[in-house]
């Protein structure tokens, strides 16, 4: 009989056979590609025997799906019900992962004991289904047991056609493997050796039964790429200060500090030698690195990795079907893993540091990976934690890490240098002209004072950026500004659908091509937008947020500001999100540090001590921003900190208490389209094209709500579609009355 692994694709359904090909076929590719890189990661004990253990599971992954429920259940996708084969009604269905390793205990017998171990291991947990607690307990283990007895023993001949992969040494099944092999502990160099073999398992299979590469060429001559892109932009030869010593430490880990528009990124990208991966905080900021490194590189072989992405292509390439179908392909290749640079939103690669089940696949691909991290003074400190655990893990499993950034506050910097080795904290590049000159103003920045004072920084510059810290007061400025005439005032925030975001961000007249009249943001724009505007007026944040948005003003200008009138304005009483949005202690010393510097033109240089006098304030230890980033190291650290499934982790990540609901006004007046793409997903003949462009239909009138306001407020399901009445409209975006803690950005 015909054996299926896959009733995909329905035209010609892979076999058992030809799926386990497809793995082999991909082993060798990486091999060929990388080999080296990765073997240089194993333990030097186990080395020897890497590929040949990684060639058995890949062979052997898959035997347990000649069980007949297995194939009765492909035959019914396929149509095939005429073709069912008689099964005994007892026998439970359990995953076909368990049963594979029923057919293997000949193969690896002549294998050192913890090898066999891994093996076992690997295969048996290669899906995610279930907790391993339940799949290995006493109860759930007879079942599995009744089905390599009763059904897989007298059905041996459905591997007929395998057995020359095995050497014909596959003679019967044996189901006491659970106590011997599966429950055992793997630590020290054996845990390394399986986090390889199992993630390295879960990349070959995930790209063979997607039916795409597993890896694609590394650049080559990323230096000559780089350098021709600098030298393109007017930039002589001998001033490419990033070459000689990104060259000269491509075998550290190195944390660069240097000012915003520096070439922070060009310097990562000198030091990237093979494999890397580049991760920024927001999605916007990814996407719009992704497009710089596409024009760096002079590659479109640059990944794009974030919750987002597909919707991106879409997007990208709109009505041109071609473009659009490669689009989804280059997606595709990011998702598995497969570029040789993946620009990616940092929840996509650190959520593994919670080991859910499957997070190998990430740490092995890290392992010999270098990854480049941007803008981590972007992230809460809880979330610092997460990623410099990560990094940790990743380095000590062989991968390599780049951290550039312009501001990095002592406490994280003493953790990379102390914990992670092979560390190297290069000298701060900071160019000398002065640019940013401050001013505290003891007001609030919805005062008549301040809106008298936009008006005249208005009619000076005709160009004026404001950042807030929630959307409820960029949303109360806007509303006073818009009454004022001849005053030509935007405001962009987090909580617009997405149609109007992209519009506000990136379209004809969006702050990033129409950087003119008065644009009122939010932490949005200090960072993901590459802007730059004359004068900022900015309620009073935590220092290195308030650099951030200093980095905004004269972004481009590379000489000195002389006047002696400020051009960034900090309101500090009654600012929005004190306490919920940023820690009250730190905001007390922003304060104090920011009026010992006023009437001072500042360099880069002195905004980064600035920053180094704040953070290295003893007081630190005591605000509840330094016990946050502790408490969260204890967690992964001493306590193991775990969770069960990807999802939790993201959850946990990203700490998500938003959800997508669409706005009830909006969904009248688009319930035509909306209808169609519901319609459209509903029909299981759908192209898989068609399928995304009516999910990407749906997003466009999709806006993110925290749930502490949406438990509040009146909604309704259709067809998974969260319903909220919620006043909307495209100027001010989301309103509701009550404040939340999550209204960040």
């Amino acid at each position: 009989m015909v054996v299926y692994a896959k009733s995909y694709p329905r035209s010609e359904p892979r076999t058992l056979r030809q799926h386990t090909e497809d793995l082999l076929e991909r082993l060798n590719v990486l091999r060929k590609l990388i080999g080296n890189t990765i073997i240089e990661r194993i333990p030097i004990d186990y080395r020897d025997n890497f590929w040949l253990a990684l060639e058995i599971c890949c062979k052997a992954h898959d035997l347990g799906k000649i069980n007949t429920n297995f194939q009765n259940k492909i035959l019914k996708r396929l149509g095939k019900t005429n073709e069912l084969i008689n099964i005994d009604r007892n026998l439970e269905d359990v995953p076909h992962n368990l049963l594979s390793c029923a057919f293997i205990h000949d193969i690896v017998k002549d294998f050192d004991e913890n090898i066999q171990h891994a093996i076992y291991q690997a295969i048996a947990f290669h899906h995610v289904r279930g907790s391993d607690e339940y799949s290995l307990s006493d109860n759930y283990w007879q079942k599995v047991k009744d089905v390599i007895e009763k059904d897989l023993a007298s059905n041996i001949h459905r591997l007929d056609d395998m057995q020359d992969l095995f050497n014909n040494n596959i003679k019967d099944v044996k189901s006491n493997f659970r106590k011997r092999h599966l429950i055992v502990p793997l630590e020290g160099d054996i845990r390394t050796f399986y986090i390889f073999l199992k993630g390295l398992l879960h990349r070959l299979d995930h790209s063979a039964s997607s039916m795409m590469c597993v890896e694609l060429p590394l650049f080559n001559d990323i230096d000559n790429r780089v350098i021709h892109y600098l030298v393109n932009k007017n930039i002589k030869r001998e001033n490419i200060w990033q070459e000689d010593i990104a060259k000269k430490n491509r075998n550290n880990n190195v944390i660069m500090i240097a000012g915003t528009g520096s070439g922070k990124t060009e310097f990562a990208l000198l030091w990237l030698n093979g494999k890397g991966f580049y991760t920024l905080p927001i999605r916007t900021s990814v996407n719009a690195m992704y497009e710089r490194l596409k024009e760096t590189l002079n590659s479109k072989n640059i990944g794009l990795l974030h919750s987002d992405s597909y919707f991106y292509a879409l997007d990208l390439y709109k009505d041109d079907h071609e473009s659009i179908e490669l689009g989804i392909k280059q997606m595709d290749l990011a998702r598995q893993l497969s570029m040789p640079i993946t620009v990616s939103t940092a929840d996509q690669l650190f959520t593994s540091v919670f080991q859910y089940k499957g997070y190998e696949k990430i740490y092995a691909t890290l392992a010999y990976s270098a990854v480049i991290i941007d803008e981590i003074q972007s992230y809460d400190p809880d979330i610092v934690a997460v990623i410099l655990k990560g990094l940790k893990d990743i380095v000590k499993l062989g991968g390599k890490f780049c951290l550039i950034t312009a501001t990095l506050p002592k406490l994280y910097l003493d953790y990379i240098l102390e914990k992670i080795c092979n560390t190297k904290l290069l000298e701060p590049h900071y160019r000398k002209f002065k640019r940013h000159r401050i001013q505290v103003l003891d007001c609030t920045i919805t005062d008549n004072t301040m809106i008298e004072l936009i008006k005249e920084l208005f009619n000076k510059y005709n160009a004026v950026l404001i950042i807030t810290n929630t959307v409820k007061q960029a949303q109360a400025l806007y509303k006073i500004l818009s009454n004022i005439k001849n005053i030509p005032v935007n405001l962009l925030h987090s909580r617009f659908i997405y149609k109007d975001r992209r519009e506000k961000e990136s379209g004809k007249n969006g702050i990033i091509n129409k950087q003119e009249g008065i644009w009122v943001t939010t932490q949005l724009a200090e960072v993901s937008l590459n802007i730059d505007f004359p004068v900022l007026i900015t309620e009073l944040s935590t220092i290195d947020s308030q650099i951030q948005r200093w980095g905004r003003v004269r972004r481009n200008k590379i000489s000195d500001y002389l006047s002696n009138e400020p051009n960034i304005y900090i309101c500090s009483s009654n600012i929005s999100g004190k306490g919920s949005v940023y820690d009250t202690d730190l905001l007390e010393l922003t304060d104090e540090v920011l009026r010992n510097n006023k009437d001072i033109t500042l360099s880069e240089y002195d905004e980064y001590m600035l920053i180094n006098t704040m953070f290295c304030n003893r007081n630190i230890e005591s605000t509840n921003y330094y016990k946050r980033f502790q408490t969260s190291l204890r967690l992964l650290e001493d306590l193991d900190y775990k969770v069960e499934s990807r999802d939790d982790a993201q959850k946990l990540f990203r700490k998500i208490i938003d959800i997508n609901i669409l706005p009830q006004q909006i969904y009248d007046e688009n319930k035509e389209k909306i209808e169609d793409a519901l319609t459209i997903l509903s029909e299981s003949t759908s192209k898989r094209i068609d399928r995304l462009d009516a999910l990407y239909t749906i997003k466009q009138y999709t806006v993110p709500v925290p749930y502490s306001i949406l438990r509040k407020t009146s909604i309704q399901y259709n067809n998974d579609l969260i319903l909220a009445d919620l006043k909307y409209s495209k100027d001010i975006g989301i309103e509701y009355e009550q404040d939340s803690s999550s209204v960040i950005i």
